[in-house]
């Protein structure tokens, strides 16, 4: 069974206290819990400032909402029952429902500290694992300079099992050792739901060439060390592909374009994205990029795009390249559509579209918006298998 089928309490309640998911608009009250904190709890929690806004608690406090639904984490609230005040924090996270093992998280505001409140809700939510999730073995780790932390996990019935030399980043970077606590559920029963394993994605087996050829140009998947001719290619066209290519807008590194070819080689292995080098047939020189993606497999369609370096433009080398990928889409992908989007002011590239026989379906009224600002239009260019 998916967790996501599972009905889990998005509340639940303790002597004193009411555990729920996050609701909207309680934002302005846990960032006042957490500003209030900061002092306590920044050494050992990163995101605690005291610049956090509002409007960033409220997002979180959705994106936890969110997470609940999708069985990636549950982060609970804590509000005290006689009048409604915030407490603080109590989470499960890092799941792994295979085999039933989840980690236990906290943290109190200052003015609540002393009242037993953190182990009452430890031992609260620890009840609701073994009960709702089938927990078999819950953690809890602290860094051992956190006493106050150590102390809940013990008073809550977790046994230290180990001390983990710099196993993780303190919040200033630095190596740290850390205390995992554990707690095994005390239930023979396996409750946990039983787990479908997906089957394999038969389409890693349909053989797609990783190079291609024409009478000038070879296109091939990019592999480790192609990093430095792209680089070099986007540098030298960055003025003429800012206007087009929202990626040409933020600070191009050698080290990210390397990790894209890197990327891109693991996108044709796993069939999401076909994204073709540009070459030179005889020189070997860089001269762009061709690729389709956005792939839908029940069609089956995808998206091309292409750009060229300022140096080798105005050749027909895009046209060429172009033309032999769709080939290959219809031969060896067996794609029944192609769709070419772009700026309805990119003329050059609504050009390639048409002298490679695709037809101008539609025209999209402010549907992008440029890097200056502006609002511009999106020319949809399709071509079918069974097209001239």
């Amino acid at each position: 069974m998916n967790p996501m089928l599972l009905d889990l309490p998005d509340q639940f309640e303790t002597e004193r206290l009411l555990m729920r998911i996050p609701r909207p608009g309680e934002g302005t009250a846990v960032r006042a819990g957490i500003r209030e904190s900061v002092a306590a709890i920044s050494p050992w929690m990163g995101w605690a400032t005291d610049d956090l806004s509002v409007e960033e608690t409220e997002a979180r406090n959705r994106q936890a909402a969110a997470a609940f639904l999708a069985r990636e984490a549950l982060r609970f609230l804590m509000w005290r029952k006689t009048d409604g005040a915030f407490v603080g924090g109590v989470n499960v996270i890092h799941p792994d429902w295979v085999i039933g093992q989840f980690e236990i998280g906290y943290w109190l505001r200052t003015s609540m500290e002393g009242s037993g409140y953190m182990t009452e809700a430890v031992q609260g939510i620890t009840a609701y694992a073994f009960e709702h999730l089938g927990a078999r073995r819950l953690e809890l780790f602290c860094d051992p300079r956190n006493a106050r932390s150590a102390a809940v996990a013990e008073r809550a019935g977790f046994t230290l099992e180990a001390r983990l030399d710099q196993s993780w980043r303190g919040v200033h970077g630095e190596l740290v050792d850390s205390l995992m606590y554990v707690r095994l559920s005390p239930d023979e029963r396996d409750m946990r739901p039983s787990i479908s394993f997906p089957r394999p994605d038969m389409r890693l087996l349909h053989p797609v060439p990783e190079r291609l050829e024409t009478d000038r140009l070879r296109l091939r998947i990019p592999q480790a060390g192609d990093g430095p001719p792209v680089y070099a290619a986007v540098i030298e066209s960055l003025a003429h592909l800012k206007p087009w290519m929202p990626w040409a807008n933020h600070a191009q590194t050698l080290e990210q374009i390397e990790l894209h070819q890197r990327s891109a080689a693991l996108q044709f292995m796993r069939r999401e994205g076909f994204h073709y080098s540009i070459e030179d047939r005889k020189s070997g020189a860089f001269i762009g990029k061709c690729s389709l993606f956005d792939l839908n497999w029940d069609i089956p369609s995808g998206e091309m795009g292409y750009w060229v370096r300022v140096g080798m433009q105005g050749q027909g080398y895009v046209t060429e390249a172009a033309q032999r990928l769709v080939e290959m889409a219809w031969q060896d992908l067996g794609l029944e559509r192609i769709e070419i989007r772009c700026d309805a002011r990119n003329t050059r590239s609504a050009a390639v579209a048409e002298r490679i026989g695709f037809t101008l379906e539609a025209r999209f009224r402010h549907h992008r918006r440029a890097p200056d600002g502006s609002l511009g239009d999106t020319l949809v260019y399709a071509k079918l298998r069974g097209d001239a």
